[in-house]
């Protein structure tokens, strides 16, 4: 297939599945996803790696059904970092402007946010992003304080952590298959370009993941992540209980779980249509689906009100978004609305021109406009007075 504009992979390493994508980037930064390819995680275990050769295997596959589909290789892939053992902390770096014009620069600036990475961090940490959301110019907040007039600067950052070892072994795991990494990205980072829109991310939004056995919130202010909390359950449990209670199997489960289940139907219908489902015995019974629903619903109220509690309340303002594998399970934004009225939506914003409704795939589709926002993408002949002027993403 060909496209004009640089081909560029985007590998979302999740807790369950490894979802990658081809998009390509036209010299107006237009983004245009043209293929896809899912497998399971092997090699991962609650989200940390258990085995370099699985994992490389099973990435290997991702790699090969996009070329196949694509019809050629491509060389740039940026890619999620799994979620064990990232952490966070706020750090503040401290400047003082040697300026002669009396006016912070930029370089006070990057010096400020090099000194907020002067943390106490365990020898198998390394820090993926520092991300600046707050400064103070001679002690008076200020939105941006390059050319502000002053001596001190105070910059506050947001850090994000992982594993040193998860580091190396993905980094590792893609230059023994060829390609170059071009950027190691916390998922939610890349998700939120694609789920809120830049005006959200401005004034302020909470992202709710329900991944598949990690959740997360995240919270955007000013274009920046300022806040992050990760949940080690996520929309798998929900599965267990479905086949616990059941007897069926794990994928049986999943099935009823995304095709029937209705957070919302926990009033017994008499009415109500009966499902067809195997037991692991081999023998086939029928459950409504009020029963699969109110199976449902103990697990994902739990789970609802467990990770919610843990949002700081200077944040319990901002509007929310839905997101996640686990947001597909039907009447999810009824339920997290009981306790978190200021859901704007589940999913991508309208705007998002997206005719696939797997939202599954809009981590690995994020992490293509992240690296073009942090410029470790490019795209081709780009003028810099053209940038961010136009982004359109068409999803196939």
């Amino acid at each position: 297939m060909n496209s004009p504009g640089t081909p560029v992979i985007g590998i979302d390493i999740g807790s369950t599945q490894i979802r990658g994508v081809v998009a390509f980037i036209s010299p107006r930064r237009e983004v245009s996803m043209v293929c896809h390819s899912t497998f399971a995680s092997n090699g991962i275990q609650r989200g940390k790696i258990v085995s370099h050769a699985e994992l490389t295997l099973a990435i290997r596959r991702v790699l090969d059904s996009l070329t196949a589909q694509y019809g050629r290789s491509v060389e740039d892939v940026i890619v999620s970092l799994p979620v064990s053992g990232i952490g966070f902390t706020h750090s503040t770096g401290f400047c003082i402007s040697s300026s002669d014009s009396g006016q912070i620069t930029e370089q006070d600036r990057q010096e400020s946010v090099r000194k907020s990475k002067q943390i106490i961090k365990p020898a198998d940490v390394s820090i993926l992003h520092v991300l600046p959301y707050d400064y103070l110019v001679d002690a008076h907040p200020v939105v941006n304080p390059v050319g502000q007039d002053g001596r001190h600067l105070e910059t506050k950052c947001h850090i994000v952590y992982g594993l040193s070892s998860a580091v190396l072994a993905v980094s590792q795991i893609f230059r023994d298959l060829g390609k170059r990494m071009v950027g190691l990205v916390y998922d939610p980072l890349a998700e939120a370009q694609v789920v809120t829109t830049n005006q959200e991310r401005d004034k302020g939004v909470v992202v709710f993941h329900i991944g598949g056995r990690f959740s997360r919130l995240s919270v955007f202010y000013r274009q920046q992540l300022v806040w992050s909390y990760v949940f080690p359950v996520g929309g798998d449990t929900v599965t267990a209980d479905i086949a616990a209670v059941l007897g069926i199997s794990f994928s049986e489960a999943e099935r009823l779980k995304l095709g029937y289940a209705d957070l919302g139907a926990i009033t017994p219908d008499p009415l109500a249509s009966r499902l067809t489902v195997t037991l692991l015995s081999g023998e086939r019974e029928q459950v409504t689906r009020h029963q699969l629903s109110l199976i449902a619903h103990s697990r994902m109220d739990e789970l609802t009100t467990l990770i919610l509690s843990k949002l700081p309340s200077e944040y319990s303002q901002l509007p929310m978004v839905i997101s996640g594998g686990g947001s597909g399970i039907g009447g999810v934004m009824n339920m997290v609305m009981k306790y978190y009225p200021k859901v704007l939506r589940v999913g991508p914003p309208d705007s998002l021109n997206m005719t696939s409704k797997d939202y599954r795939l809009l981590t690995a589709v994020g992490l293509v406009f992240y690296g073009m926002s942090v410029g470790a993408i490019l795209p081709p002949l780009a003028r810099p007075d053209s940038l961010w002027k136009r982004i359109i993403t068409k999803m196939i």
